[in-house]
């Protein structure tokens, strides 16, 4: 395993703390053991992507930064303070859109700016939702309800949603995994423009390498059985060397496919084993 990136990652070069720190976690459903000594880090304004085979404990890691899940043990902690339960400083992206059906597209997208920002008058809150409603061009769909838009659309709804309150760590759990390829791609822009204007942290987990490879700064690969950070990939230059782009994403690409390759056979030969 290479330790250098995940040494490297422990401090910015200012030598300020990292915004997410995890040292040493373990993690068990029940019996079975998911995630064992997982150490990694996130810097402000960072965008890390975490890539694995399916099993390999990506979403279980994502519920720990999130504090629904509390690890067996180590230490997890998001801007000097241990995450002990979920909270307003982060905001969660899910596949499956997650809107209430019964909530116009203004009404969900203003829900967290409810919960955070209680200090602002109800036309204020709007004010921010509409905001970001019109950041990921839905200003013209506020009083449609979800039911009446497409998938693409509703799940500009829960970005924008995210956004709004600001977080100081957003969390996306493959966001683009249950969108046809264009609506994917288009959301992917929407996702990139409101990370460069706001300089949120991201954590993503996702199975689209070519997604990882556009979106992060950094790439985090995890073994199965149990789930165990292999790599730390710095990815950050392939957008600052417009030159060499294409040479070192195929590079960083091949790299991958061969992580993920050799981790899918894997996990074959273990559901053989366990059937036999």
């Amino acid at each position: 395993m290479s330790t250098a990136g995940i040494t490297a990652s422990r401090a910015t070069a200012d030598g300020a703390p990292p915004l997410v720190e995890v040292e040493d976690v373990t993690f068990f459903y029940g019996e079975s053991l998911i995630l064992q000594n997982i150490s990694c880090s996130v810097r402000e304004g960072e965008f890390v992507s975490i890539i694995g085979a399916s099993g390999c404990g990506k979403s279980t890691l994502l519920q720990i930064l999130d504090g629904a899940l509390q690890p067996a043990a180590g230490r997890v902690e998001v801007g000097g303070k241990p995450v002990a339960a979920r909270n307003a400083e982060r905001a969660m992206v899910f596949q499956s859109f997650a809107l209430f059906p019964w909530r116009t597209v203004l009404d969900n997208v203003r829900l967290g700016v409810d919960y955070r920002r209680r200090d602002l008058s109800r036309k204020q809150r709007n004010e921010v939702a509409r905001d970001y409603l019109n950041r990921v061009g839905l200003s013209k769909a506020e009083k449609s309800y979800p039911y009446q838009l497409s998938g693409g659309m509703q799940q500009r709804v829960g970005l924008a949603r995210a956004f709004a309150v600001q977080p100081t760590l957003l969390l996306m759990d493959e966001p683009f995994g249950a969108l046809d390829a264009q609506n994917a791609e288009l959301l992917r822009e929407d996702v990139r423009a409101l990370v460069a204007q706001e300089q949120r942290s991201v954590v993503l987990v996702t199975h689209n390498l070519d997604e990882a490879l556009q979106l992060s700064d950094r790439i985090l690969l995890l073994r199965a059985a149990p789930g165990r950070v292999e790599d730390d990939i710095n990815v950050r230059e392939l957008r600052d060397d417009a030159e060499n782009w294409r040479i070192d994403y195929s590079r960083h690409r091949d790299r991958l496919w061969d992580f993920l390759r050799q981790e899918v056979a894997a996990a074959q030969g273990r559901s053989l084993e366990d059937r036999s």
